[in-house]
Protein backbone atom coordinates (compact mmCIF):
# COMPACT_ATOMS: atom_id res chain seq x y z
CA UNK A 1 0.00 0.00 0.00
CA UNK A 2 1.22 3.60 -0.83
CA UNK A 3 2.46 5.77 2.03
CA UNK A 4 -0.08 8.33 3.28
CA UNK A 5 0.49 12.04 1.68
CA UNK A 6 0.78 15.22 4.00
CA UNK A 7 -2.92 15.89 3.49
CA UNK A 8 -3.89 12.62 4.65
CA UNK A 9 -2.24 13.48 8.73
CA UNK A 10 -3.34 17.32 8.17
CA UNK A 11 -6.86 16.32 8.09
CA UNK A 12 -6.25 13.60 10.72
CA UNK A 13 -4.76 16.48 13.08
CA UNK A 14 -7.57 19.11 12.15
CA UNK A 15 -10.64 16.62 13.06
CA UNK A 16 -9.67 17.14 16.69
CA UNK A 17 -10.00 21.13 17.08
CA UNK A 18 -12.99 20.71 14.58
CA UNK A 19 -14.91 18.25 17.31
CA UNK A 20 -13.99 20.39 19.77
CA UNK A 21 -15.28 23.85 18.27
CA UNK A 22 -18.70 21.64 17.42
CA UNK A 23 -19.09 20.75 20.80
CA UNK A 24 -18.21 24.90 21.19
CA UNK A 25 -20.82 26.04 19.08
CA UNK A 26 -23.36 23.67 19.10
CA UNK A 27 -25.69 21.45 21.33
CA UNK A 28 -23.65 18.55 22.58
CA UNK A 29 -26.40 16.09 20.63
CA UNK A 30 -25.74 17.79 17.20
CA UNK A 31 -22.32 17.80 18.17
CA UNK A 32 -21.93 14.23 17.62
CA UNK A 33 -23.78 14.02 14.91
CA UNK A 34 -22.40 16.64 12.81
CA UNK A 35 -18.55 15.10 14.00
CA UNK A 36 -19.49 11.63 13.53
CA UNK A 37 -21.27 11.70 10.33
CA UNK A 38 -18.22 14.08 8.67
CA UNK A 39 -15.15 11.96 10.78
CA UNK A 40 -16.72 8.94 9.19
CA UNK A 41 -17.77 9.80 5.45
CA UNK A 42 -14.41 12.00 4.88
CA UNK A 43 -11.45 11.30 6.98
CA UNK A 44 -8.92 8.49 5.57
CA UNK A 45 -9.81 4.92 5.87
CA UNK A 46 -6.56 3.63 6.95
CA UNK A 47 -2.95 3.86 7.38
CA UNK A 48 -2.81 7.39 9.31
CA UNK A 49 -4.06 7.21 12.78
CA UNK A 50 -0.60 6.08 14.69
CA UNK A 51 -2.26 7.60 17.77
CA UNK A 52 -2.41 4.88 20.14
CA UNK A 53 -4.66 3.73 21.43
CA UNK A 54 -7.17 4.43 18.83
CA UNK A 55 -5.08 3.38 15.47
CA UNK A 56 -7.95 2.56 13.65
CA UNK A 57 -10.42 4.54 11.73
CA UNK A 58 -13.77 3.96 13.93
CA UNK A 59 -11.55 4.19 17.44
CA UNK A 60 -10.18 7.52 16.48
CA UNK A 61 -13.34 9.21 15.34
CA UNK A 62 -15.59 7.76 18.21
CA UNK A 63 -12.39 8.45 20.64
CA UNK A 64 -12.53 11.87 19.77
CA UNK A 65 -15.69 12.35 20.07
CA UNK A 66 -15.95 10.94 23.66
CA UNK A 67 -13.39 12.67 24.45
CA UNK A 68 -14.92 16.22 23.52
CA UNK A 69 -18.18 14.57 25.17
CA UNK A 70 -16.57 14.51 28.95
CA UNK A 71 -14.68 17.86 28.37
CA UNK A 72 -18.09 19.56 27.38
CA UNK A 73 -21.26 17.71 28.57
CA UNK A 74 -19.48 15.10 31.03
CA UNK A 75 -23.17 14.70 32.65
CA UNK A 76 -24.72 12.62 29.54
CA UNK A 77 -21.90 10.06 29.87
CA UNK A 78 -22.13 9.86 33.47
CA UNK A 79 -25.91 9.37 33.43
CA UNK A 80 -25.56 5.95 31.84
CA UNK A 81 -25.98 3.17 34.07
CA UNK A 82 -24.93 -0.31 33.19
CA UNK A 83 -27.44 -2.33 32.92
CA UNK A 84 -27.97 -6.18 32.17
CA UNK A 85 -28.99 -5.82 28.62
CA UNK A 86 -25.49 -3.85 28.16
CA UNK A 87 -23.37 -7.21 29.03
CA UNK A 88 -23.19 -8.09 25.41
CA UNK A 89 -21.10 -4.99 24.19
CA UNK A 90 -19.23 -5.27 27.86
CA UNK A 91 -17.90 -8.97 27.12
CA UNK A 92 -17.63 -8.16 23.57
CA UNK A 93 -15.24 -4.80 24.14
CA UNK A 94 -12.91 -6.64 26.80
CA UNK A 95 -13.18 -10.44 25.25
CA UNK A 96 -9.60 -9.02 23.30
CA UNK A 97 -8.09 -8.95 27.06
CA UNK A 98 -8.98 -12.15 28.03
CA UNK A 99 -7.92 -13.70 24.28
CA UNK A 100 -4.67 -12.11 24.88
CA UNK A 101 -4.02 -13.30 28.44
CA UNK A 102 -4.79 -16.83 27.46
CA UNK A 103 -2.59 -17.04 24.73
CA UNK A 104 0.38 -15.88 26.42
CA UNK A 105 0.86 -12.19 24.35
CA UNK A 106 3.34 -9.85 25.72
CA UNK A 107 2.10 -6.50 27.78
CA UNK A 108 1.96 -4.46 24.68
CA UNK A 109 -0.40 -6.60 22.59
CA UNK A 110 -2.82 -7.23 25.54
CA UNK A 111 -3.48 -3.18 26.06
CA UNK A 112 -3.68 -3.36 22.57
CA UNK A 113 -6.13 -5.67 21.75
CA UNK A 114 -8.25 -4.44 24.86
CA UNK A 115 -8.21 -1.11 23.92
CA UNK A 116 -9.27 -1.55 19.75
CA UNK A 117 -12.04 -3.93 21.47
CA UNK A 118 -13.22 -0.76 23.48
CA UNK A 119 -13.10 1.29 20.70
CA UNK A 120 -14.55 -0.54 18.33
CA UNK A 121 -17.65 -1.19 19.96
CA UNK A 122 -17.86 -0.10 23.45
CA UNK A 123 -17.58 4.03 23.10
CA UNK A 124 -19.53 4.23 19.92
CA UNK A 125 -22.69 2.02 21.86
CA UNK A 126 -21.89 4.43 24.55
CA UNK A 127 -22.19 7.29 22.68
CA UNK A 128 -25.26 5.50 21.31
CA UNK A 129 -26.62 5.15 25.15
CA UNK A 130 -25.91 8.73 26.12
CA UNK A 131 -27.54 10.60 23.75
CA UNK A 132 -29.63 9.10 21.28
CA UNK A 133 -31.53 6.62 24.16
CA UNK A 134 -35.44 8.33 23.45
CA UNK A 135 -37.89 8.38 20.49
CA UNK A 136 -36.46 12.53 19.45
CA UNK A 137 -33.36 11.57 19.55
CA UNK A 138 -33.33 8.05 17.80
CA UNK A 139 -35.29 10.48 15.00
CA UNK A 140 -32.14 13.02 14.94
CA UNK A 141 -29.90 9.92 14.15
CA UNK A 142 -31.74 9.22 11.86
CA UNK A 143 -32.37 12.25 9.96
CA UNK A 144 -28.11 12.86 10.07
CA UNK A 145 -28.07 9.32 9.24
CA UNK A 146 -30.01 10.62 5.52
CA UNK A 147 -28.43 13.92 5.17
CA UNK A 148 -25.32 11.70 5.17
CA UNK A 149 -26.20 9.79 2.86
CA UNK A 150 -27.35 12.63 0.48
CA UNK A 151 -24.04 14.37 0.68
CA UNK A 152 -22.45 11.29 -0.45
CA UNK A 153 -24.44 10.89 -3.65
CA UNK A 154 -22.47 13.01 -5.52
CA UNK A 155 -19.19 11.30 -5.00
CA UNK A 156 -20.74 7.91 -5.88
CA UNK A 157 -21.63 9.30 -8.80
CA UNK A 158 -18.70 10.52 -9.93
CA UNK A 159 -16.79 7.53 -8.77
CA UNK A 160 -19.38 5.48 -10.29
CA UNK A 161 -18.49 7.38 -13.39
CA UNK A 162 -14.60 8.35 -13.29
CA UNK A 163 -13.33 5.31 -11.04
CA UNK A 164 -13.11 4.61 -7.34
CA UNK A 165 -10.09 7.10 -6.99
CA UNK A 166 -11.22 9.88 -4.82
CA UNK A 167 -9.42 8.29 -1.42
CA UNK A 168 -5.85 7.70 -3.40
CA UNK A 169 -6.06 11.45 -5.21
CA UNK A 170 -7.17 12.97 -1.88
CA UNK A 171 -5.08 11.26 0.54
CA UNK A 172 -2.39 9.34 -1.48
CA UNK A 173 -3.40 5.57 -0.94
CA UNK A 174 -5.75 3.07 -1.76
CA UNK A 175 -7.35 0.71 0.29
CA UNK A 176 -8.88 -2.27 -1.51
CA UNK A 177 -7.23 -3.95 -4.86
CA UNK A 178 -8.60 -2.11 -7.67
CA UNK A 179 -9.98 -5.05 -9.43
CA UNK A 180 -12.69 -5.74 -6.53
CA UNK A 181 -13.98 -2.06 -7.58
CA UNK A 182 -14.78 -3.65 -11.29
CA UNK A 183 -17.98 -4.79 -11.61
CA UNK A 184 -20.52 -5.36 -14.84
CA UNK A 185 -18.71 -3.63 -17.15
CA UNK A 186 -18.65 -0.04 -14.70
CA UNK A 187 -16.83 0.67 -11.49
CA UNK A 188 -17.93 0.41 -7.89
CA UNK A 189 -17.32 3.55 -5.67
CA UNK A 190 -15.61 3.54 -2.40
CA UNK A 191 -15.50 7.29 -1.71
CA UNK A 192 -13.66 7.59 1.66
CA UNK A 193 -14.68 4.31 3.06
CA UNK A 194 -12.63 0.89 3.09
CA UNK A 195 -14.46 -0.94 0.50
CA UNK A 196 -17.15 -0.65 -1.90
CA UNK A 197 -19.31 -3.24 0.10
CA UNK A 198 -19.05 -1.12 3.00
CA UNK A 199 -20.05 2.11 0.91
CA UNK A 200 -22.83 -0.27 -0.26
CA UNK A 201 -24.49 -0.82 2.98
CA UNK A 202 -24.08 2.71 3.89
CA UNK A 203 -26.20 3.91 1.77
CA UNK A 204 -28.68 0.84 1.33
CA UNK A 205 -29.33 1.80 4.77
CA UNK A 206 -29.73 5.50 4.24
CA UNK A 207 -31.66 4.72 1.76
CA UNK A 208 -34.23 2.23 4.04
CA UNK A 209 -34.46 5.10 6.85
CA UNK A 210 -35.11 7.36 4.21
CA UNK A 211 -38.12 5.43 2.68
CA UNK A 212 -39.63 4.57 6.00
CA UNK A 213 -39.88 8.11 7.10
CA UNK A 214 -41.24 9.18 4.14
CA UNK A 215 -44.15 6.27 4.33
CA UNK A 216 -44.62 7.58 7.67
CA UNK A 217 -44.16 11.26 7.11
CA UNK A 218 -41.55 11.63 9.93
CA UNK A 219 -40.96 14.30 9.03
CA UNK A 220 -42.50 15.10 5.82
CA UNK A 221 -39.63 17.44 4.81
CA UNK A 222 -36.04 17.62 5.55
CA UNK A 223 -34.13 20.49 5.72
CA UNK A 224 -36.86 22.58 3.41
CA UNK A 225 -36.92 19.71 0.40
CA UNK A 226 -39.79 16.97 0.75
CA UNK A 227 -38.49 13.63 1.63
CA UNK A 228 -39.21 11.88 -1.37
CA UNK A 229 -36.55 13.59 -3.07
CA UNK A 230 -34.10 12.20 -0.45
CA UNK A 231 -35.63 8.65 -1.23
CA UNK A 232 -35.50 9.47 -5.18
CA UNK A 233 -31.89 10.36 -4.97
CA UNK A 234 -30.88 7.66 -2.68
CA UNK A 235 -32.69 5.10 -3.89
CA UNK A 236 -31.13 5.47 -7.65
CA UNK A 237 -27.42 5.38 -6.08
CA UNK A 238 -28.21 2.27 -4.87
CA UNK A 239 -29.08 0.90 -7.58
CA UNK A 240 -25.68 2.38 -9.44
CA UNK A 241 -23.48 1.09 -6.54
CA UNK A 242 -23.04 -3.03 -8.54
CA UNK A 243 -23.27 -4.30 -4.97
CA UNK A 244 -26.53 -7.14 -5.69
CA UNK A 245 -25.92 -8.27 -1.90
CA UNK A 246 -26.72 -4.85 -0.19
CA UNK A 247 -29.51 -4.12 -3.23
CA UNK A 248 -31.17 -7.59 -1.69
CA UNK A 249 -31.00 -6.78 2.01
CA UNK A 250 -32.54 -3.11 0.59
CA UNK A 251 -35.48 -4.95 -0.41
CA UNK A 252 -35.66 -7.78 2.55
CA UNK A 253 -35.32 -4.25 4.57
CA UNK A 254 -38.60 -2.45 2.94
CA UNK A 255 -40.52 -5.48 2.40
CA UNK A 256 -40.08 -6.50 6.14
CA UNK A 257 -40.74 -3.08 7.24
CA UNK A 258 -44.33 -2.85 4.78
CA UNK A 259 -44.89 -5.90 6.57
CA UNK A 260 -45.47 -4.42 9.80
CA UNK A 261 -47.88 -1.30 8.18
CA UNK A 262 -49.79 -3.74 5.50
CA UNK A 263 -50.05 -7.22 7.55
CA UNK A 264 -49.37 -5.62 10.91
CA UNK A 265 -46.99 -8.82 11.44
CA UNK A 266 -43.36 -8.85 12.68
CA UNK A 267 -42.72 -12.22 10.85
CA UNK A 268 -40.17 -10.61 7.84
CA UNK A 269 -38.21 -8.39 10.45
CA UNK A 270 -38.35 -11.67 12.99
CA UNK A 271 -36.98 -13.47 9.54
CA UNK A 272 -34.18 -10.92 9.23
CA UNK A 273 -33.26 -11.18 12.60
CA UNK A 274 -32.83 -15.08 13.22
CA UNK A 275 -31.23 -15.66 9.75
CA UNK A 276 -27.51 -14.55 10.67
CA UNK A 277 -27.46 -16.28 13.51
CA UNK A 278 -28.69 -19.50 12.42
CA UNK A 279 -26.31 -19.51 9.75
CA UNK A 280 -23.25 -19.16 12.03
CA UNK A 281 -24.57 -21.72 14.67
CA UNK A 282 -25.34 -24.21 12.05
CA UNK A 283 -21.84 -23.46 10.02
CA UNK A 284 -20.48 -23.71 13.18
CA UNK A 285 -21.80 -27.15 14.22
CA UNK A 286 -21.05 -28.49 11.15
CA UNK A 287 -23.48 -27.87 8.70
CA UNK A 288 -22.35 -27.76 5.36
CA UNK A 289 -23.95 -25.86 3.07
CA UNK A 290 -23.96 -27.04 -0.46
CA UNK A 291 -27.56 -26.68 -1.55
CA UNK A 292 -27.13 -23.42 -1.48
CA UNK A 293 -24.09 -23.52 -3.73
CA UNK A 294 -26.57 -25.22 -6.21
CA UNK A 295 -29.28 -22.80 -5.67
CA UNK A 296 -26.71 -19.42 -6.21
CA UNK A 297 -25.81 -21.41 -9.46
CA UNK A 298 -29.24 -21.76 -10.53
CA UNK A 299 -30.85 -18.37 -9.69
CA UNK A 300 -27.57 -15.99 -10.09
CA UNK A 301 -24.93 -17.09 -11.64
CA UNK A 302 -21.96 -20.27 -11.90
CA UNK A 303 -19.36 -17.56 -11.35
CA UNK A 304 -21.66 -16.44 -8.12
CA UNK A 305 -22.23 -19.97 -7.33
CA UNK A 306 -18.37 -20.62 -7.26
CA UNK A 307 -17.82 -17.27 -5.25
CA UNK A 308 -20.00 -18.94 -2.54
CA UNK A 309 -18.34 -22.08 -2.43
CA UNK A 310 -14.66 -20.84 -2.58
CA UNK A 311 -15.91 -18.75 1.03
CA UNK A 312 -17.52 -21.97 2.26
CA UNK A 313 -13.76 -23.73 1.94
CA UNK A 314 -12.27 -21.01 2.90
CA UNK A 315 -14.58 -21.03 6.31
CA UNK A 316 -14.54 -24.68 6.71
CA UNK A 317 -10.72 -24.72 7.08
CA UNK A 318 -11.22 -21.56 9.20
CA UNK A 319 -13.92 -23.13 11.92
CA UNK A 320 -11.55 -26.21 12.07
CA UNK A 321 -8.56 -23.98 12.80
CA UNK A 322 -10.91 -21.71 15.71
CA UNK A 323 -12.07 -25.32 17.36
CA UNK A 324 -8.35 -25.95 18.02
CA UNK A 325 -9.70 -23.10 20.77
CA UNK A 326 -12.94 -23.07 21.67
CA UNK A 327 -13.43 -20.20 24.10
CA UNK A 328 -11.56 -17.51 23.21
CA UNK A 329 -9.73 -17.82 20.16
CA UNK A 330 -6.57 -17.25 18.53
CA UNK A 331 -5.77 -13.50 18.70
CA UNK A 332 -4.91 -11.16 16.26
CA UNK A 333 -2.23 -11.11 13.67
CA UNK A 334 -2.87 -13.79 11.97
CA UNK A 335 -2.81 -16.23 14.49
CA UNK A 336 -6.79 -17.74 13.55
CA UNK A 337 -5.74 -18.44 10.02
CA UNK A 338 -4.55 -21.78 8.24
CA UNK A 339 -0.82 -21.86 7.60
CA UNK A 340 0.69 -24.34 4.84
CA UNK A 341 4.45 -26.09 5.15
CA UNK A 342 6.66 -23.10 4.21
CA UNK A 343 4.52 -20.54 6.50
CA UNK A 344 1.59 -19.37 3.50
CA UNK A 345 -1.57 -18.31 4.75
CA UNK A 346 -3.84 -20.42 2.59
CA UNK A 347 -6.72 -18.98 3.63
CA UNK A 348 -9.38 -15.98 2.93
CA UNK A 349 -11.50 -14.40 5.94
CA UNK A 350 -14.66 -12.72 4.73
CA UNK A 351 -17.19 -12.62 6.80
CA UNK A 352 -17.02 -10.74 9.96
CA UNK A 353 -18.49 -13.90 12.11
CA UNK A 354 -15.44 -16.21 11.25
CA UNK A 355 -13.07 -13.40 11.94
CA UNK A 356 -14.58 -13.02 15.27
CA UNK A 357 -14.99 -17.20 16.03
CA UNK A 358 -11.06 -16.97 15.10
CA UNK A 359 -10.05 -14.29 17.29
CA UNK A 360 -12.14 -14.32 20.26
CA UNK A 361 -13.92 -17.98 20.22
CA UNK A 362 -17.19 -18.98 20.53
CA UNK A 363 -17.57 -16.52 23.90
CA UNK A 364 -16.47 -13.12 21.59
CA UNK A 365 -18.78 -14.42 18.47
CA UNK A 366 -21.92 -14.74 21.18
CA UNK A 367 -21.12 -11.19 22.60
CA UNK A 368 -20.84 -10.14 18.60
CA UNK A 369 -24.27 -11.52 18.16
CA UNK A 370 -25.84 -10.79 21.16
CA UNK A 371 -25.21 -6.86 21.25
CA UNK A 372 -26.44 -6.47 17.10
CA UNK A 373 -29.59 -8.95 17.94
CA UNK A 374 -31.01 -8.09 21.43
CA UNK A 375 -31.65 -4.72 21.70
CA UNK A 376 -33.73 -5.42 18.86
CA UNK A 377 -35.54 -8.60 20.30
CA UNK A 378 -36.10 -6.08 23.29
CA UNK A 379 -37.39 -3.19 21.14
CA UNK A 380 -39.80 -5.34 18.90
CA UNK A 381 -41.15 -7.06 22.33
CA UNK A 382 -41.79 -3.38 23.48
CA UNK A 383 -42.95 -2.07 20.15
CA UNK A 384 -45.30 -4.56 18.73
CA UNK A 385 -44.92 -4.43 14.84
CA UNK A 386 -48.23 -2.57 14.20
CA UNK A 387 -46.77 0.66 15.80
CA UNK A 388 -43.75 0.88 13.28
CA UNK A 389 -45.61 2.87 10.58
CA UNK A 390 -46.35 5.92 13.92
CA UNK A 391 -44.43 8.87 12.79
CA UNK A 392 -43.30 9.05 16.42
CA UNK A 393 -41.46 5.87 16.53
CA UNK A 394 -40.86 5.21 12.61
CA UNK A 395 -37.54 6.51 12.56
CA UNK A 396 -36.25 4.09 15.43
CA UNK A 397 -37.90 1.16 13.73
CA UNK A 398 -36.10 2.31 10.53
CA UNK A 399 -32.51 1.83 12.39
CA UNK A 400 -33.57 -1.12 13.90
CA UNK A 401 -33.68 -2.66 10.56
CA UNK A 402 -30.63 -1.26 9.63
CA UNK A 403 -28.88 -3.27 12.33
CA UNK A 404 -30.48 -6.08 11.00
CA UNK A 405 -29.49 -5.54 7.69
CA UNK A 406 -25.90 -4.81 9.01
CA UNK A 407 -25.85 -8.06 10.58
CA UNK A 408 -26.75 -9.94 7.74
CA UNK A 409 -24.44 -8.90 5.79
CA UNK A 410 -21.58 -9.41 8.71
CA UNK A 411 -22.18 -12.78 7.47
CA UNK A 412 -19.89 -12.59 4.21
CA UNK A 413 -18.73 -8.91 4.82
CA UNK A 414 -16.87 -7.85 7.38
CA UNK A 415 -17.15 -4.04 7.85
CA UNK A 416 -16.89 -2.53 11.06
CA UNK A 417 -18.98 1.06 10.77
CA UNK A 418 -19.63 2.14 14.57
CA UNK A 419 -22.72 4.35 13.17
CA UNK A 420 -24.56 0.88 13.46
CA UNK A 421 -23.03 0.25 16.87
CA UNK A 422 -24.62 4.09 17.52
CA UNK A 423 -27.47 2.75 16.71
CA UNK A 424 -27.54 -0.16 19.12
CA UNK A 425 -26.64 1.71 21.90
CA UNK A 426 -29.55 4.44 21.52
CA UNK A 427 -32.06 1.29 20.56
CA UNK A 428 -30.73 -0.21 23.85
CA UNK A 429 -31.76 3.20 25.94
CA UNK A 430 -34.96 3.26 24.51
CA UNK A 431 -35.40 -0.21 25.55
CA UNK A 432 -34.50 0.68 29.35
CA UNK A 433 -36.47 4.03 29.35
CA UNK A 434 -39.37 1.81 28.31
CA UNK A 435 -38.78 -0.28 31.28
CA UNK A 436 -38.67 2.26 33.82
CA UNK A 437 -41.78 4.54 32.73
CA UNK A 438 -44.49 1.73 31.73
CA UNK A 439 -43.80 -1.88 29.93
CA UNK A 440 -46.83 -4.27 29.64
CA UNK A 441 -48.37 -5.44 32.21
CA UNK A 442 -47.39 -2.60 34.50
CA UNK A 443 -50.11 -0.18 36.52
CA UNK A 444 -49.29 2.16 33.60
CA UNK A 445 -50.16 0.23 30.95
CA UNK A 446 -52.81 -1.31 32.19
CA UNK A 447 -54.46 2.01 32.97
CA UNK A 448 -53.34 2.82 29.26
CA UNK A 449 -55.45 0.03 27.98
CA UNK A 450 -58.57 0.83 30.23
CA UNK A 451 -58.49 4.29 28.01
CA UNK A 452 -57.88 2.52 24.67
CA UNK A 453 -54.74 3.18 23.95
CA UNK A 454 -52.01 0.85 23.17
CA UNK A 455 -49.60 -0.42 25.73
CA UNK A 456 -46.85 -0.11 23.17
CA UNK A 457 -47.36 3.51 21.28
CA UNK A 458 -43.63 5.04 22.04
CA UNK A 459 -43.87 7.87 24.46
CA UNK A 460 -42.25 10.91 23.23
CA UNK A 461 -39.74 12.08 25.91
CA UNK A 462 -36.53 13.85 25.68
CA UNK A 463 -35.52 11.41 28.78
CA UNK A 464 -32.33 10.24 28.49
CA UNK A 465 -30.86 6.77 29.49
Amino acid sequence: MEEPNALAYVVMGAFIPATLACFAAFPPRKAVLLSLMTGWLFLPAAGVYVISPLRTKEGFVCGVILAASLLFDSSAVRRVRLRLLDLPVAVLSLVPLATALSNDMDLNEVVSATMAGVTAYGVPYVLGRAYFGDPPSLRELAKALVVAGVAYVPFCLFEIRMSPNLHSWTYGFATFQFVQALRGGGYRPTVFMMHGLMLALFMVSATLVAYWMWRSRSPARLLGVPLGWYVVALGITSVLLRSAGAQFLLVAGILALESTRLLRTSAMVVVLLVLPGAYCISRTAGWQPDQLVDIVSDAISLERADSFQFRVRNENLLIEKALQRPVLGWGRWGRNHVYDESGRIVTTTDGLWIVALGRTGLLGLAALGLTFMLPVVMFLRRFPAWNWSDPRLAPAAALAVAVLLWAADSVPNAMVNPIFTVMVGGLTGLVLSRQKTGPKGSPLARRKASRGVSPSTPRVAAGGT
